[in-house]
């Protein structure tokens, strides 16, 4: 692929207004954990790693959820492709569907064994104690979550990204403003602390969803489906759907819960191991969160060419974007090190704390390419094309054969220290990079999911 085919400006007009926006959105959505952290962080050292190990039920779920609405998200995206609205509001009542049923159960899992979840990641009674009373709160959003996420994806899918866009700002500084009152005891409300924090997370969520809702429908986007409509779907269309979705959902859910063991191990090397990454992945989670951004937007692009049947603009899309993400991840990584000595301060953390934490966000720093690479490997291009399983097969065997055997015997039988242990986890990046480039450079990846008799059904 020579220069000009590289950076021609036909593909950025495609991808970037569809881009943009999603990388906005994801940057403040992860902005909002990243403000529960800074505010915590000034109650106590022992609320961060609370807030961080009770979030990992959170972060399962809503990576599964993630899962479960990207594998809709290809059969939306080429429906688009292919002009047809009512395969696109059969899918998000399937996705609402599993929302409703997956978050509920999640919801009452997390609230009945808050203090089980915890004691898996740590044995320490005061974490396990504040992470508790977080988790019992936060509890309540899970179903919120799941139908946000649900109607964002559909959305996003027909290149109308936008709405989410606005409403996750809402949100947010919603998130914000809460936080300042229930944490901190201001205009009159109670000081709860960790539990203000969890307050205003629930009631955040509650105005985001109510107000997606309510404006998807006000504007009658392609979304603003009737009951009729959305519960459209066959027997046979949700096998279908299921069936390329399941590895999708097998891959968010065993990847998460795989990294979420991660945090078992760097518990072990003690309090300012899991506070250090736990500052180290909330601040550059504000940096890859963008390109979550453009790694959908890849999906969405590359699913409307194989909508449209234009085989050969979607793989020549594929490579294009994956010259273009490592070559980002470079320069942002270098960025994300320049700023890295003004990250401790913000989070309030001085003396040894503040330099276990600058050592591990220089090595966060030096795995950041290979993991926009695979992040665009895998969630935009293998999963545009359908090729659900091979990328399922990438992720967890990267985690669970090489990232949690390493993670293990560096830790217990080695005690090495936090940053050792992760770069050493991060190798798992590389490998998984070689052996998706090879799948790519197959050909095999691509194929259409939908058929053009399925508008007249």
């Amino acid at each position: 692929m020579t220069l000009a085919t590289l950076f021609d400006p036909a593909f950025f007009k495609r991808i970037l207004p569809v881009a943009l926006p999603l990388a906005l959105r994801h940057f403040l959505i992860s902005s909002l954990s990243l403000i529960d952290t800074v505010m915590i962080s000034n109650v106590s050292e022992t609320s961060i790693a609370a807030v961080d190990l009770a979030n990992q039920i959170t972060f399962l779920f809503i990576v599964t959820m993630i899962g479960i609405t990207g594998g809709a998200s290809i059969y939306t995206s080429q429906y688009w492709g292919n002009k047809d609205h009512r395969g696109i509001k059969r899918t998000l009542g399937l996705t609402l569907m599993v929302a409703l049923v997956f978050g509920g159960a999640t919801s009452l899992f997390a609230f009945f064994f808050p203090e089980q979840i915890l004691s898996f990641y740590t044995d320490t009674p005061a974490i396990i104690s504040e992470g508790s009373l977080y988790l019992q709160i936060v509890a309540f959003s899970y179903v919120l979550s799941g139908i946000s996420l649900s109607y964002g994806a559909a959305l996003q899918s027909i290149r109308r990204p936008k709405l989410p866009v606005l409403i996750s700002v809402v949100a947010l500084s919603l998130n914000t403003l809460l936080n300042y009152i229930f944490i901190f005891g201001n205009f009159g409300a109670p000081e709860m602390g960790i539990a203000g924090a969890a307050m205003a997370t629930l009631l955040s969520r509650i105005v985001e969803v109510l107000l997606l809702v309510y404006i998807a429908y006000r504007l009658k986007t392609p979304v603003a489906a009737t009951v009729k409509e959305l519960t459209a779907f066959t027997g046979e269309y949700v096998t279908r759907v299921f069936k390329t979705s399941l590895p999708i959902v097998i891959n968010q859910f065993m990847w998460a819960g795989g990294t979420s063991i991660y945090k078992r191990y760097y518990a072990q090397l003690g309090r300012d191991a899991i506070t250090a990454v736990s500052i180290s992945e909330k601040t550059i989670s504000m940096f890859i969160i963008i390109f979550f951004g453009t790694a959908t937007a890849a999906s969405v692009i590359i699913g409307n060419s194989i909508g449209e049947n234009n085989m050969e603009q979607a793989k020549q899309d594929g490579h294009r974007i994956l010259i273009l993400a490592p070559m980002a991840g470079i320069i942002v990584a270098l960025l994300f090190y320049a700023i890295s000595p003004v990250v401790p301060t913000i989070f309030s953390v001085t003396g040894e704390m503040r330099d276990t934490t600058l050592v591990v966000l220089s090595v966060f720093a030096v795995t950041l390419p290979f993991k926009m690479y695979n992040m665009h490997l895998v969630d935009g291009v293998l999963r545009s094309g359908g090729d659900t399983k091979v990328g399922m097969l990438l992720d967890v065997c990267g985690v669970w054969l090489i990232g949690i055997p390493v993670a293990h015997i560096s830790t217990t039988y080695f005690n090495f220290p936090i940053e050792v242990v992760y770069l050493l986890i991060a190798s798992e990046e590389l490998i998984k990079a070689v052996v998706g480039t090879m799948r790519i450079a197959s050909g095999k990846w691509i194929r259409r999911l939908i058929s053009d008799n399925e508008k007249y059904e």
